[in-house]
C-alpha cells in the first residue's frame, strides 16, 4: 500500500512539488496553466505559419512577462489593444485565439515598439521593465526549464523535476 501510494505521488509530480500542479509558471502568486500555455501554442503556430518556430519555452516567457511588459507599454503610451491583436488574429482567418495567444502577440508588438524607442526614453523604459522583472516572485515549473530573466528566455538545465521521494538516495 506504501509503495503503491509513493509510486503514484512519484508518477504524477505530487507532493512538495504539488506547487505546480496544473501550472506552467507561477507569477506573483498568478497561475499560468498549462492548458493556457498549450492552447497559446497550438493558436500561434497556426498565426504563424511556421509552427516549427513555436516553442513552449518561449511562449511561456511571453505570459509570465506579459504583465510587466503592457504596464511599460502603457506607461510609455506604446501598447497594443487587444482589439487590435483580435483583428490581426481574424484577418489571418483565426476566429476565437486563446486569451494565451492574444497576449503573447500584445507581448511581441508592445515589446518591438518600446525598443525602437531612441535615446534617454527607451533606457529608462527598459531599466525600471527589468527592475520589475528581476524583483517579481516568478516561479517556472522545472519540467519547462529554467528561467534566464536577463536573457528572456527559459532553458533546460540539469533540474531533476520529478521529485525525489523521501530518504531516496540522489544517485539511486
Amino acid at each position: 500500500m506504501v509503495l503503491t501510494l509513493a509510486s503514484s505521488l512519484l508518477l504524477t509530480g505530487c507532493g512538495e512539488g504539488d506547487v505546480y500542479s496544473g501550472a506552467a509558471a507561477i507569477v506573483n502568486g498568478k497561475r499560468i496553466p498549462v492548458t493556457e500555455l498549450q492552447e497559446s501554442v497550438d493558436d500561434l503556430a497556426v498565426y504563424s505559419g511556421q509552427p516549427e518556430l513555436i516553442t513552449k519555452q518561449d511562449i511561456l516567457v511571453q505570459l509570465i512577462f506579459e504583465p510587466f511588459v503592457m504596464e511599460a507599454g502603457r506607461k510609455a503610451g506604446m501598447d497594443v489593444s487587444l482589439e487590435d491583436v483580435r483583428k490581426d488574429f481574424a484577418d489571418k482567418k483565426i476566429t476565437n485565439p486563446s486569451p494565451g495567444a492574444l497576449k503573447s502577440i500584445q507581448v511581441m508588438v508592445t515589446l518591438s515598439r518600446l525598443s525602437n524607442e531612441t535615446g534617454d526614453q527607451r533606457e529608462k523604459v527598459i531599466g525600471d521593465l527589468l527592475g520589475q522583472i528581476e524583483a517579481a516572485d516568478i516561479q517556472v515549473n522545472p519540467r519547462f526549464g529554467e528561467l534566464d530573466r536577463m536573457r528572456a528566455s527559459i532553458a533546460f538545465g540539469p533540474t531533476n523535476w520529478i521529485p525525489q521521494l523521501a530518504g531516496q538516495a540522489e544517485d539511486s
